[in-house]
């Protein structure tokens, strides 16, 4: 593991740290600048720059940047004027004076002219994040696309361009907005000003309301001056990379990067805290109580932070052995948490809890300071310290397989002035470490100086970003080439083959039973010595509910004579972990562990599974949760959106309904969930081991652990509930008053639809609404910064159901007062003839590149392969897909669109605080339907 990474260092002062996987089917590129939110306080200079990237260079995205640029230029004088202006009156001047000439500079952008490339090129998932202390670039691409990929992300580092400024910050208006529509995100502010002051941590990485008012470019312009340079940046790339040629291509495009720059700042530290300190959040939650006890500790490359995650994992851990996990499991605390939270400059030990209902707080105060007090004592076994080691140590080789994951972690260690070397020697201290240090850090840390928070019901008042008195910009050059797409074209692509799954080959099949209701597949793992043995049985929750309350019951009892905590600790003993998840179609129970423990694993998982116990106690903690579930999803938009979606589709068969009601949970008994239980393990199972072991001795194992000829019952299939026909457009609406936005998600209903038409209806969803060259993103975000999120995107049957129906479905969020105008325009833009042949062409490469992007990873490989046979499909889909996208034609888009997208009525489900006259508007057009809240519990 030691070798997995390479480092090379640019002659310019760039870090560029490789890691090889020729098992991936894609590459991961990542552009890391040790430059964040803390650099810019409160200001969302950092932010919005980040936005800025995408727009292009002075040769991507424009025509003729001679011309473009003045027109640029006089808006950055504007913007300056701007933030000195004295009046509302001289702001509206010069406002208006802005739209004006970002009207005039259209006239030579070509709008996302970056994301087309990245999409033409193999390309997709683009996107970029801010951070406290860095920014990152990133997407993954097909790796014949390299060169493609380094010209194209070295080109953009080296002189952005700040064009299309004002409907980017509209945009950034509502990603404000969308953010306030969150309950956690303000209390979650106030807490981090309480903890970072005077730091520039305490302010929101997004910028105040005042600073977005009144953006400067020219503190944008000097921000990219000081920070975006070589030495303060690093290339990753990890997944399937060819390494022949690599370094003189790097040094040629990302060696272009300006060396010397500005020096790290060096902020305010954080105030300690004198003694026990409260402080009071508002969470808009009744009768639900909170608690949380905050440290301050050290930064994250402090070699004390590998003590303070044992400390962390010592009172909870993924094997719930911890003593906050004790609590929970004995029904003395609802929930407990630790966290163990780092920035570059600050550290942060915390402890979450959310007592009982009516419970004393007093009580729960002092049982987790006697569980904190243990660990300050020592008062646990070193056997226990190595278990929790061992399970660090386990989590650490899982994130390693992933190349996705590894290339987050690499980025997440260069932010921190950390190396791969750095996080090996961490390894290595995470195994050497002693039971006396540990004591000590927590001692140490763990003291009478912290912060008490305390939640009461309540909300804030939220700061709506109003839209500015603009025009929307238009874009005469959609479809132009600029020069750098020119340069692209003349670069060449070398021929590699399609990573696929082949079923025979990536997969060893064995069926454990005469009745052929269970079957093992196997995966090699060449990795590491960790298998994970995934048990799905096939049996749907939506027609049997109770299955859902198996995840937390299985989690909080024990079996075959042990109890809960006797079960997690031999568990952990051997390394291995058991989690439930209940999915619409199936039930999965997930077994990890290490091979070389595997017989003794599955021997105890099987004597379990075999022998549940009814512990009465347990049904309570079942029933609290589901009382506090209730209340949070009362004030969980996100969650009323999406029920209310369902609700516009499915109406009385919609999943949400299926759930058994509060009164029933009341009613249950444990013997009830044991039945459940039983029920469950007479389905049609399979079975999905990744590991090293021969196929055989897995079986073997298995047959003898587990009770297969108890299964008699065939899989219930793949969960589908057919959407409503309507016979017209409609509207289901629920009236928030507390909403800052309006959450819209709607469908159309496609019919029933053939493969090679199913391949159409992607090529045209992936055309109106997937990703940032699409028509909605362009039209509602990039011209009208009318939303801040848009996307659109097919829902499939399972391909099993012979008659199932296909819809159409859009989401999108706004403002209250833009809302008629977008419903307008989404209209208009649904019912726009695909006609395009460039974005057409755009729609097909992004769609080609997210088929290829699809091969998965290690441990889903036998899951995928089952997944599709059970759908009666006899090779990969993704071929199939790639297949039809050689021969789909603009006129088959074309009479697609007319014979189902025109004709379909359009349904949309709307939450948000929506006034009676905008009300009655929209019912010109549609049907409306209110629905009160009781309707979406």
């Amino acid at each position: 593991m030691n070798d997995s990474v390479k480092e090379f260092i640019l002659h310019n002062g760039l870090t560029v740290w490789i890691s090889t996987d020729s098992s991936d089917s894609k590459v991961y590129g990542q552009v890391v600048v040790r430059a964040g939110a803390k650099e810019t306080p409160n200001s969302g200079v950092a932010h919005y720059f980040e936005h800025i990237m995408f727009k292009g260079t002075q040769r991507i995205g424009t025509v003729d940047f001679e011309q473009e640029a003045p027109i640029l230029q006089e808006i950055t004088k504007q913007y300056s004027k701007l933030q000195v202006a004295k009046n509302s009156a001289e702001r509206e001047e010069i406002q208006s004076k802005i739209n004006e000439l970002n009207i005039e500079a259209t006239k030579y952008a070509i709008p996302n002219d970056f994301n087309h490339l990245i999409s033409k090129y193999g390309g997709s998932g683009l996107n970029a994040g801010t951070s406290y202390d860095y920014t990152l670039f990133y997407n993954s691409f097909s790796p014949q696309y390299l060169e493609h990929w380094c010209e194209l992300n070295s080109e953009r580092m080296i002189a952005p361009v700040f064009r299309l400024f004002q409907s980017e910050l509209e945009t950034v208006y509502e990603e404000k907005n969308m953010y306030s529509n969150n309950i956690s995100t303000e209390p979650t502010q106030r807490i981090m000003e309480r903890l970072a002051a005077p730091h520039p941590y305490r302010y929101p990485i997004i910028g105040s309301t005042e600073a977005l008012k009144s953006p400067d470019i020219r503190a944008m312009e000097e921000f990219f001056r000081d920070y975006y340079y070589a030495e303060n940046m690093a290339l990753i790339l990890t997944g399937d990379i060819k390494e022949e040629g690599l370094l003189p291509l790097l040094e040629r495009t990302f060696g272009r990067i300006k060396s010397g720059g500005r020096k790290p700042l060096q902020p305010p530290q954080p105030m300690p805290f004198n003694g026990h300190e409260k402080m009071t959040i508002k969470v808009p939650i009744p009768f639900v109580k909170g608690l949380g006890f905050i440290w301050h500790t050290v930064p994250n490359n402090h070699p004390d932070q590998v003590a303070l995650s044992l400390v962390q994992s010592l009172l909870n851990n993924d094997g719930k052995t911890g003593l906050l996990d004790r609590l929970t499991i004995d029904g003395k605390v609802m929930e407990a948490a630790a966290i163990n939270f780092a920035l570059n400059d600050m550290g942060l030990f915390g402890v979450y809890i959310m007592p009982k209902l009516l419970q004393s707080s007093y009580l729960v105060k002092r049982r987790i300071q006697k569980a904190i007090d243990r660990i300050k004592r020592g008062d646990f076994s070193t056997q226990a310290l190595e278990e929790v080691k061992q399970s660090l140590y386990k989590a650490n080789l899982l994130q390693l397989e992933s190349s996705e994951q590894k290339a987050k972690l690499l980025s997440s260690l260069f932010a921190q002035n950390e190396t791969w070397s750095d996080l090996m020697r961490e390894l290595d201290l995470l195994s050497s470490i002693s039971k006396e240090e540990v004591v000590e850090v927590a001692q140490r840390y763990l003291d009478g100086n912290y912060l008490e928070v305390k939640k009461q019901t309540g909300r804030y008042a939220v700061e709506k970003l109003p839209k500015p008195p603009y025009q929307p910009v238009k874009a005469p050059n959609q479809g132009a080439k600029s020069e750098f797409s020119r340069h692209l074209e003349t670069l060449e692509i070398p021929k590699l083959p399609m990573k696929y799954l082949d079923f025979k080959k990536d997969a060893e099949q064995r069926d454990l039973s005469a009745n052929d209701l269970v079957r093992l597949y196997k995966v090699g793992n060449e990795i590491n010595d960790l298998f994970s043995l995934d048990l799905l049985f096939f049996r749907q929750s939506y027609y049997h509910p109770l299955q859902t309350y198996l995840e937390q019951y299985l989690d909080l009892v024990g079996g075959a004579e042990m109890s809960a905590h006797e079960l997690n600790q031999r568990l952990q003993s051997l390394g291995a972990t058991i989690t439930y998840e209940s999915k619409p179609s199936f039930f999965c129970i997930r077994i990890s562990g290490f091979d070389h423990y595997l017989s003794e694993t599955i021997a105890l998982v099987g004597s379990i599974l075999n022998d549940i116990k009814v512990e009465k106690p347990q049904i309570k903690k079942i029933i609290e949760a589901r009382k506090i579930s209730d209340r949070a999803i009362k004030a969980d938009i996100t969650e009323l959106s999406k029920r209310l979606l369902d609700l516009a589709r499915y109406g009385e068969k919609a999943p949400y309904k299926a759930d058994l009601s509060l009164s029933k949970i009341k009613q249950l008994k444990a013997q009830d969930m044991v039945e459940e239980f039983h029920h469950l393990l007479q389905s049609e199972l399979d079975i999905h081991y990744t590991g090293k072991l021969e196929i055989e001795k897995v079986a073997s194992c298995i047959k003898s652990s587990f009770n297969l000829d108890a299964i008699s019952e065939y899989g219930e299939g793949y969960f589908y509930v057919p959407s409503i026909l309507p016979s017209g457009n409609r509207i289901l609406l629920h009236n928030e008053p507390s909403a800052t936005q309006v959450v819209i998600k709607g469908y159309l209903p496609m019919g029933v639809l053939s493969d090679y038409e199913k391949s159409i209806l992607r090529v045209y969803s992936t055309y109106l609404g997937s990703g940032m060259s699409s028509l909605l993103f362009q039209e509602i975000r990039e011209y009208r910064s009318l939303a801040y999120s848009v996307s659109s995107f097919a829902s499939f049957a399972p391909h099993s159901i012979h008659d199932g129906q296909t819809d159409l479905l859009v989401y999108l969020s706004t403002q209250t007062d833009k809302l008629l105008e977008v419903i307008e325009l989404l209209n208009k833009l649904i019912h726009r003839s695909p006609d395009d042949p460039n974005r057409l062409e755009i729609a097909i490469n992004t769609l080609r590149s997210d088929v290829r992007s699809t091969y998965p990873a290690m441990r889903m490989k036998s899951r995928t392969i089952a997944s599709h046979i059970r759908q009666g499909y006899n090779k990969d889909i993704a071929l199939i897909i790639e297949d039809n996208l050689k021969s789909i034609t603009l006129q088959e888009v074309l009479d697609f669109h007319i014979a189902k997208v025109i004709k379909s009525p359009i349904t949309l489900s709307m939450i948000g605080n929506i006034d009676d006259k905008t009300v009655a508007q929209l019912s010109e057009s549609f049907q409306i339907t209110r629905v009160s809240k009781k309707h979406l519990l």
